[in-house]
């Protein structure tokens, strides 16, 4: 994962963060990359760290076989350390290059196909192939020797990358959607406020009275904090109807400039946790972004593009 992101950052796009789970990891990246050859270069990046370390273990793992002092290698000691190692990685490396989407390998084949083929055609490709072997590994186990049962491992992997291979075009389709559009497109210019003063109360009637479900919260013309659906209740919980605004708002304001672009804005809007972003356009506020009007902008733009 850090070849990954080492990669991401020559080709100037950071990583937010790397998550190791029992099956993988995964470098999550700041933004997709816009040209075919920087997504094949980070792709292969992990494997070739693989490769990089068989490489350097090869010698001493081939002594320490031939040496005779290991027989087996079902478990790991200080006798066979390194020849794990160095069969983990020679593994990961292969495996990993499988062109099943969203592994490596996948986004190699989208890489490569988006040289010649639209990029959104690309990933529903490379999508149908990943989601086309885990089928194919899981009948294959089931129809030989009902190594499935025995070995759930192949299972959970084969069902990882079916469905994450779904999540990834859906997240691509809503990417591409965004793509060449800026924040000023889906600010809303009407939006609920209270004031950092107002009891509960007043969010409450203003909940439960209009189609807004969180608020901006000004003290003096200005805007201080957030009011979502869930402070409210956990405020009304917490404190009764007569507790003030300003004690279960969230402080601060996320803010973005208008004119940045929608696949930006969208990373902002989903960290916000249900809570207003707030839009300004030369230091002024012009209206917010929540994530209910980006998914209708997203699901409009989809309902014209199915038309055409």
């Amino acid at each position: 994962e850090l070849g990954h992101a080492a990669a991401a950052n020559y080709f100037g796009i950071g990583t937010r963060e790397i998550s190791l789970l029992p099956i993988g990891g995964i470098a999550l990246l700041e933004r997709l990359p816009q040209r075919p050859l920087a997504e094949f270069f980070i792709a292969v990046a992990g494997p070739l760290v693989n490769f990089l370390i068989a490489t350097i273990l090869f010698l001493p793992a081939r002594d320490a076989l031939n040496s005779g002092m290991i027989k087996a290698i079902e478990s790991i000691n200080g006798h066979n350390f390194i020849v794990n190692v160095f069969m983990v990685n020679l593994t990961m490396g292969v495996f990993n290059l499988i062109p099943a989407f969203p592994m490596d390998g996948g986004r190699v084949l989208r890489s490569v196909l988006s040289i010649k083929l639209d990029r959104l055609q690309a990933t529903r490709i490379a999508a149908r192939t990943g989601q086309i072997l885990a089928v194919i590994a899981v009948m294959i186990s089931v129809f030989t020797n009902q190594q499935v049962v025995s070995n759930p491992g192949l299972l959970l992997i084969s069902l990882f990358i079916f469905y994450s291979a779904q999540a990834e075009l859906q997240s691509f389709i809503y990417w591409s959607t965004l793509d060449g559009h800026i924040a000023r497109e889906v600010t809303m210019k009407e939006f609920g406020e209270v004031d950092s003063s107002d009891k509960l109360s007043k969010a409450v009637q203003s909940l439960l009275s209009g189609s807004h479900h969180s608020f901006v919260v000004f003290s003096q013309e200005t805007a201080v904090g957030t009011l979502s659906r869930s402070d409210i209740i956990q405020g009304l919980a917490q404190s009764g109807t007569d507790a003030l605004v300003g004690d279960s708002m969230h402080k601060g304001v996320p803010t973005i400039p208008d004119d940045m672009p929608l696949e930006k804005a969208y990373n902002v809007v989903m960290e916000s946790n249900e809570r207003p972003v707030v839009v300004t356009s030369s230091g002024e506020m012009i209206g917010v972004i929540d994530a209910d009007n980006l998914l209708e902008f997203i699901m409009t733009r989809q309902a014209i593009s199915r038309r055409r």
